[in-house]
């Protein structure tokens, strides 16, 4: 009866550190997204304000080609500078954003899938460690067949 109380302790035990594993696992995993998703935010916001400006360069481009095929130079020249300012704007805002998502790796949680596979490991190896101890050792089994009972 003793033997069954101690290995209905350590099931209980293993299930609540299993339970407690599996808490941290989730909340390393969340830590992490949130990390990894704030680095991608900035970048997309970046892109997105590129994006916006390109449309304003496409309306001053357009601007542009109209006042030059109606006007003189003077105002042509002017808008497309603007033109052309707006264009280096865009560019320097692509560059920047392309550089902060190679800077933020990959969008996938590493810390916490490696964490998982080593909790996973960890758990086989305390299993069978677990199994090794439980097996009667033979002259325990040489005696339980003498009386003539299982172990």
């Amino acid at each position: 009866m003793d033997l069954r109380r101690r290995i209905a302790s350590s099931l209980k035990n293993v299930r609540d550190r299993g339970q407690r594993l599996v808490q941290l696992n989730v909340e390393l995993l969340k830590a992490e997204l949130k990390a990894k998703g704030e680095k991608y935010g900035v970048a997309v916001a970046l892109f997105l304000m590129a994006a916006l400006l390109a449309l304003y360069a496409l309306g001053f481009a357009l601007a542009t080609l109209a006042v030059a095929l109606h006007l003189v130079l003077p105002l042509w020249l002017s808008l497309l500078i603007v033109t052309v300012a707006l264009l280096l704007l865009i560019l320097l805002l692509v560059l920047v954003g392309r550089d902060r998502l190679l800077r933020a790796g990959s969008p996938a949680p590493d810390k916490a899938i490696a964490e998982a596979r080593a909790s996973v490991t960890a758990a086989k190896a305390q299993l069978k460690r677990s199994e090794l101890g439980v097996t009667p050792t033979s002259a325990a089994a040489e005696s339980a067949r003498e009386e003539g009972g299982r172990i």
